[in-house]
Parts: structure tokens; C-alpha cells; sequence
């Protein structure tokens, strides 16, 4: 899994090198479910719906900025990221409930119509998707 994404972070880099200003669409969503309510953003291209969408969020921070996001829609993965409800309350989380927020935003790819949906983490967002 590790070289499947070293080779998507060389083809992001790429894409990015060549694009001067890539056609990316920011959708800012009020998720709320039978898991969670949350807040999220989803970068995408404009058009037709990806096959495939990736979920990241970080247990403490707010991760809806969007650093690194917009590039990755930009080579057609489609991106939805989420801020928890314990974001920016590092001391008061509960991993129990981080969990039905992560399944909160898959549950929303799925009802877009994303036929795979997979977790992203970075940094301690890994271990929070693994947890799920």
C-alpha cells in the first residue's frame, strides 16, 4: 500500500508541476447522519463523480483547509475532508466516537455514489482511520 501511494504522490507532484491552475470544485457540507453531525469539505473535479473517493480528517485539528486537497481532486480522486467533534479539543477526545464520525463521512461518499471509499490519514489521522 506504501509504494501505491509514493507512486500517486510522484503523479500528484507531476500533475501539479504541468497544470497551471487546475478546474477543482470545494463543496463545504453539513454532515449529519445516523453516525454524527460534521462539518466537511469536498474537492472534487467538476463533472462526473470519481469511482473512487478518499476520507481524511485528524483527531485534534481542523483538516477541511485545504493544503495538498485541491491537487489531489486534481488528478480525479475526488477528497472529502472532515472536522471531527472533538477538533481542537485534543484533551477531551473520545476514540470511540471518532469512530462514528469517520463512519459518518463514509456513509456520505456512499450516498454520493462513490463505489470504493478509502481512508486517508496522515501524521495521527492514520491511526484514527485504522481505528475505524
Amino acid at each position: 500500500m506504501e509504494l501505491l501511494l509514493s507512486g500517486m504522490i510522484a503523479i500528484f507532484f507531476t500533475v501539479v508541476a504541468v497544470s497551471a491552475e487546475p478546474l477543482v470544485r470545494s463543496q463545504y457540507l453539513d454532515i449529519t447522519n445516523q453516525f454524527a453531525s460534521i462539518d466537511a469539505v469536498l474537492y472534487s473535479q467538476p463533472g462526473e463523480t470519481s469511482p473512487v473517493g478518499l476520507v481524511t480528517s485528524h483527531p485534534f485539528l481542523e483538516v477541511t483547509w485545504p493544503a495538498g486537497r485541491p491537487e489531489i481532486a486534481a488528478i480525479g480522486i475526488d477528497i472529502l475532508c472532515f472536522n471531527n467533534r472533538f477538533s481542537n479539543q485534543e484533551l477531551n477526545t473520545i476514540w470511540e466516537q471518532l469512530a462514528l464520525d469517520v463512519a459518518a463521512a463514509v456513509q456520505e461518499m456512499r450516498d454520493r455514489g462513490y463505489k470504493r471509499v478509502v481512508l486517508f490519514g496522515h501524521s495521527a489521522g492514520g491511526p484514527l482511520m485504522d481505528y475505524y
